[in-house]
């Protein structure tokens, strides 16, 4: 695994943020889901005063390598954020265009839908892209 320091991080989301603009459509998409998963981690730092990733690993053992991509877990572990920040159960559930529309899906996976280029209902999806962007509006508010 490679690690990062929280200012590597920071960087990460500066510029990564600023790319977002040069994008479109599920690229966007995969990239803001990316953001939002470097912010996350940037708040979790923070709040345990740690200075790089390779400081999750000695705080929890695993936790990096379970639960990279799931932003559930990090925003559970951050506590006491914003009700605003948080998912509701429109924004956890999602499904596939082209799938069995009763089987939803978990925010940890829409990065893998996104990347491999396939579709989610497109109403599930503005859902989950306007909580992606206002939690990223909301972590680079609270960037120390």
């Amino acid at each position: 695994m490679i690690h990062a320091t929280i200012a590597e991080l920071k960087q990460a989301f500066k510029t990564k943020n600023t790319q977002l603009k040069q994008v479109d459509g599920s690229t966007r998409y995969l990239l803001l889901f990316y953001v939002a998963e470097i912010g996350v981690k940037i708040i979790y730092l923070q709040k345990f005063k740690l200075q790089s990733t390779a400081d999750i690993e000695l705080k929890e053992k695993e936790f990096l390598k379970k639960h990279g991509h799931n932003l559930q877990i990090w925003l559970k572990k951050c506590d006491k954020l914003p009700a605003s920040i948080l998912p509701n159960n429109d924004v956890l559930q999602w499904r596939l265009k082209n799938g069995d529309k009763s089987t939803t899906y978990s925010v940890k996976y829409a990065h893998e839908a996104w990347r491999y280029g396939i579709g989610i209902v497109a109403e599930d999806e503005d859902k989950l892209v306007a909580w992606l962007q206002d939690l990223c509006k909301w972590i680079k508010e609270n960037i120390k």
